[in-house]
């Protein structure tokens, strides 16, 4: 925990700018009348630091209110999105999840939605926010049938990521960690279940 906090402040300062093997191919992270944008919901994280250029991407921000955008206006939007939805801070239990992790935690369809604006705003610094958070941050969190094995893993460097989960479909979904995928994987964002 605390070498992702140490790489967070070193990449921010020295940067400028899965028992029944059925296949599940429709999983989304979203989850059905789920609105979980709350504009007057701050995001709570220990630090508040930004990339260079912008006000919302990095843990916490620096933007007055909530229509203050930096210099990067777009991969602001995208990072702005992301603090203001659902979330789990660092220690704190919800869902019967405990957040471990030094960082806040998000659900697994903002970390998607995240990663689909960055994409689309195809810059140079949306490559590195995309690159950076994918590659540190770890987890999010989904309600899912009960994973019973990973069938499928990614590797990046010394980091080792599920990306194909086999699951029990004859229990109930359960809050559950997921791992994220590395942003630059070339495979859909969407973790695959047998």
């Amino acid at each position: 925990m605390k070498w992702s906090l140490l790489i967070c402040i070193c990449f921010i300062l020295g940067s400028k700018g899965k028992v029944l093997k059925e296949t599940d191919t429709s999983f989304s992270f979203e989850d059905d009348n789920d609105n979980s944008v709350d504009k007057e919901a701050p995001p709570r994280e220990r630090i508040n630091l930004s990339y260079p250029g912008t006000r919302w991407c990095g843990p916490g921000n620096t933007a007055d209110d909530y229509d203050d955008l930096g210099a990067h206006p777009e991969e602001d939007k995208c990072c702005r999105r992301h603090d203001h939805c659902d979330n789990m801070a660092s220690h704190e239990s919800k869902y019967n999840l405990t957040n471990d992790d030094y960082f806040t935690r998000l659900h697994c369809r903002c970390d998607k939605e995240f990663h689909d604006c960055l994409k689309s705003v195809n810059s140079t610094l949306a490559q590195r926010i995309g690159s950076f958070y994918f590659n540190i941050r770890d987890k999010c969190y989904k309600e899912q049938h009960p994973i019973m094995d990973c069938a499928e893993e990614k590797h990046k460097f010394f980091i080792r990521r599920c990306v194909k989960y086999i699951v029990d479909k004859s229990k109930p979904r359960l809050w559950q960690w997921f791992d994220l995928p590395f942003y630059d994987d070339d495979q859909d964002f969407g973790v695959d279940f047998l």
